[in-house]
This record gives structure tokens, C-alpha cells and sequence, in this order.
């Protein structure tokens, strides 16, 4: 299985067409070979995905739980003391993000919902 998604992922190539609001073709960039990641709209992408962040949750702290649905992660910490809930809130951010580190991914803080 992963000599075929090496196969089908290895050396692939990509380029982008910027077209203005009218619809002229304002530029076609050069070809270049992608280095990381799934292209868009590939078939294996979303399996790919999955199989590929299946690895947060278990990296998760046991004072917490997540929730994942397609693309989208929530992590849920709760406690009834302010300062305590605080605590396992730092110490889940410094978790998740060390996972992301590691794995050669950006968190979004701009997303970032309490």
C-alpha cells in the first residue's frame, strides 16, 4: 500500500493559472515539483488526511478530550476551578502544537474559538 501512494504522490508536479475577476489569464506560474502534502482534489487526499492526523488524539493529554469531523479538530478541557482549567488549557496548546511541530504542520491560531 505505501509503495502505491509513493508511486502516485512521488516527483508529482503542480502550477498555478492566476485569472483576473474578468477572465483574462493574467499568469501561468512554472511547473514545480511538490514537496510535501496532497494535491488538491486528489482522490486519496481526504484517506490520506485521516490516516495522517489519526495520530493527534492519542497525542492529546487524558484531562481532555477531541473531536474530529472532515478537516476540522476541536479539543474540549474542562474543570470547575478557573486557575486549574487554565493549567490543562496551556498545557494542551503546548501538547498539540509540539505534535504539529513534529509532524511538519501549522496550527491556525487564527481560527481559534473559545
Amino acid at each position: 500500500m505505501l509503495e502505491l501512494v509513493h508511486n502516485l504522490y512521488y516527483q508529482q508536479k503542480t502550477k498555478v493559472q492566476i485569472i483576473s475577476q474578468s477572465g483574462i489569464q493574467d499568469s501561468i506560474c512554472k511547473w514545480e515539483t511538490i514537496k510535501s502534502g496532497v494535491t488538491q482534489g486528489s482522490v486519496l487526499g481526504p484517506f490520506l488526511f485521516v490516516v495522517y492526523i489519526n495520530g493527534l488524539p492519542s497525542g492529546v493529554n487524558h484531562f481532555n478530550s477531541s473531536i474530529t469531523y472532515a478537516d476540522d479538530t476541536s479539543v474540549l478541557v474542562s474543570d470547575k476551578d478557573l486557575e486549574e482549567l487554565e493549567v490543562k488549557v496551556n498545557i494542551t496548546l503546548n501538547h498539540i502544537t509540539d505534535w504539529f511541530s513534529i509532524n511538519g504542520l501549522m496550527l491556525n491560531m487564527g481560527r481559534q474559538t473559545s
